[in-house]
This record gives structure tokens, C-alpha cells and sequence, in this order.
């Protein structure tokens, strides 16, 4: 069983949840998805990242896409997706968040007393950095 935040997948399988990376001032719960493609065999776990960027909109897309395409019964090892890992900056269509003006890139690995960047940053580490054998950050130009 690979579980990461909510989503919890046994081998063979596929699943979705959420990781909890932040709040707001009034206490609302910052989110960000995360899919899970967990294979029949064992073997390493991949890390695919997408949306660190607000602006950068083609990532998420692949992450996604390449989740949604793969079969857990033919895949050795995991797959821990995190499509959009900056929800923030995506919905102000930004390179930069729009609490705290930060650029999630340059925040890991956090602090989870920092700004509402480097908590993101840092919760994302925390639940994923132990579990991935290797990890790709996927960029737009």
C-alpha cells in the first residue's frame, strides 16, 4: 500500500486524494491533488511535479495526462503525481504567489512556521521527498 496524503492505492491499482499544504488567514484549507499509480511489481517511486509555476500550465497537463494513461497491472515500481502543487499561483495566473510573493521553486524545503510559499514547500516535502526514489519537476518555457 503506498498512501500519500488522502489517497491511499494498493499495488495493482490507481487512487486520488489530497495533501493538506497550508491554510489561510481565516482558516481556509489550501489542498493540492495528488494521484497515485502504484504498480502489480515492486520497484522505484517517480515523483512527477507540474504546476509550481502559476503560468506554467502545460506541465500540470502532462502529470495529469500521464497518470490518467497508465496501466498499474503493467507498471514495476509507483507513480506519486502532484499535478499542481501550487494551486495559489495558478488561480492568479502567476509565476509568483499572490500571499506572500514568493517563488515556490526557491522555497524547498520549507518551513512549516514560514510564509504561506515555504509551508507549501515544506508540507509537499514532507509527505512525498521519503517516499520517491526520483523526482521530475516539469517547467514550461
Amino acid at each position: 500500500m503506498l498512501s500519500v496524503g488522502t489517497a491511499r492505492a494498493p499495488r495493482g491499482s490507481k487512487a486520488e486524494g489530497f495533501i493538506k499544504v497550508g491554510e489561510l488567514a481565516l482558516h481556509s484549507e489550501i489542498t493540492i491533488p495528488v494521484r497515485i499509480v502504484n504498480g502489480k511489481a515492486e520497484g522505484p517511486t517517480l515523483w512527477l511535479n507540474g504546476g509550481v509555476h502559476g503560468d506554467e500550465l502545460n506541465g500540470f497537463l502532462a502529470v495529469r495526462n500521464v497518470a490518467e494513461a497508465l496501466d498499474p497491472r503493467e507498471l514495476k515500481g509507483a507513480l506519486v503525481c502532484t499535478p499542481l502543487c501550487n494551486p495559489l499561483a495558478v488561480q492568479w495566473r502567476n509565476k509568483i504567489g499572490p500571499y506572500d510573493f514568493l517563488d515556490l521553486d526557491q522555497q524547498f524545503p520549507g518551513d512549516p512556521a514560514g510564509q504561506i510559499s515555504q509551508q507549501i514547500a515544506y508540507h509537499l516535502f514532507q509527505e512525498i521527498k521519503g517516499k520517491a526514489h526520483y523526482l521530475i519537476n516539469f517547467h514550461t518555457a
